[in-house]
């Protein structure tokens, strides 16, 4: 059977430094952020196998991610960390629960909350749409308008002439 460890700490951040250490600690975050959980497994027993697994709970209610990965360490401490990007077509804003096992036996429950997107991130959003359709229409135009003068060029002008004078007999 494998032996617990006698002490962890789980952090919710929005990302990992170079290190791979949080950057932060959050309890809210934008919609449009990935989220990390981020675990520091202490007092483990050197070179014994365990699983770590992490389900993350949209807000409402809905599993959106499960996830595990073994490990093993030679020494002590251990630091495991899962990520998840919400998707805006799917997921719901509100409370979301991240839920972390060790072995099989739930160790903690986190909590955040996820906040819809900023007005800014949606302007930004509004404003790459305009300017794609900007961009297409400004196509269309000009392809028009070369069509048109490709037309033109490629159309022969025929000169009007007199009537042909018959012989008279």
């Amino acid at each position: 059977m494998m032996s617990e460890p006698h002490s962890y700490r789980s952090i919710i951040t929005t990302g990992l430094n170079s290190d791979e250490d949080p950057i932060n600690s959050i309890t809210s975050v934008n919609f449009t952020k990935k989220i990390y959980i981020y675990n520091r497994w202490t007092d483990l027993a050197p070179e014994q196998e365990y699983e770590c697994r992490v389900k993350f709970y949209d807000g409402s209610g809905q599993m959106v991610y499960d996830d595990s990965m073994t490990f093993s360490s030679d020494s002590v401490s251990y630091y495991t960390w899962f990520y998840y990007k919400p998707l805006s077509n799917i997921d719901k804003i509100g409370k979301w629960k991240i839920e972390i096992f060790l072995d099989g036996k739930r160790m903690t429950t986190c909590y955040l909350t996820v906040n819809p997107p900023k007005i800014l991130d949606r302007f930004y959003s509004w404003k790459a749409a305009l300017i794609l359709a900007g961009s297409f229409l400004l196509f269309i135009i000009l392809l028009s308008f070369g069509l048109f003068f490709l037309k033109r060029l490629t159309t022969h002008k025929t000169q009007s002439k007199a009537p042909p004078i018959l012989p008279v007999h």
